[in-house]
């Protein structure tokens, strides 16, 4: 047999195995492209939606913000009331009648310093909730796109490090060299 034959042979053996061998490969990088596409489109969905919870929880905040200091002032304006009717009530101990409408008002005033310490309390209360619950839905969404960029990163690096069997690159080797020793025979004969 020709020895040519078999160099021939064993080159159209060794291409057709590459090539199969890669042609598998590239279908699964096209695969990984598009999934990681996927994700992306998914990633930017996911973060408009965290956006739009973040606004609007941030303008619940500042509305309660506003009731927060409304009902301080109210806190401080009954403070004030208490003190003045407290003032009262001493000077007028000696008349019944006066005495008994200072300390009506003073109960007044002090009922109305407890509904504003409530209030604000509430309006702080609402806040902390309103606020935990956006951290946990952040976090919750920080967490899936970390799930999704570690398995994204597993699938690269499982197609980095294919490698070509034993047998095609010691054919390949083989090859290379007997085209390079005919070479050498062909340039020394002069042909």
């Amino acid at each position: 047999m020709n020895w040519k034959i078999i160099v021939a042979a064993v080159l159209i053996g060794a291409a057709g195995s590459y090539g199969v061998t890669h042609w598998r490969d590239n279908a699964k990088i096209v695969a990984l492209q598009q999934h990681a596409d996927s994700l992306a489109t998914a990633a930017a969905v996911a973060t408009v939606v965290a956006l739009a919870e973040h606004d609007a929880a941030i303008k619940a905040v500042a509305k309660l913000d506003t009731v927060e200091r409304s009902s301080a002032i109210d806190v401080a304006a009954a403070s004030k009331r208490v003190e003045a009717f407290h003032s009262t009530l001493h000077q007028l101990v000696d008349s019944n009648a006066a005495a008994k409408a200072a300390l009506d008002s003073l109960e007044q005033a002090h009922a109305d310093e407890v509904a504003a310490l409530q209030k604000g309390k509430d309006a702080a209360d609402a806040k902390v909730l309103i606020l935990g619950a956006e951290n946990l839905a952040l976090l919750k969404t920080v967490q899936d796109l970390n799930g999704e960029v570690q398995d994204l990163n597993k699938r690269i690096q499982a197609l980095n490090h294919k490698t070509l069997p034993k047998w095609i690159d010691l054919g390949l080797t083989v090859v290379k060299t007997g085209l390079a020793v005919k070479g050498g025979y062909d340039l020394v004969k002069g042909r």
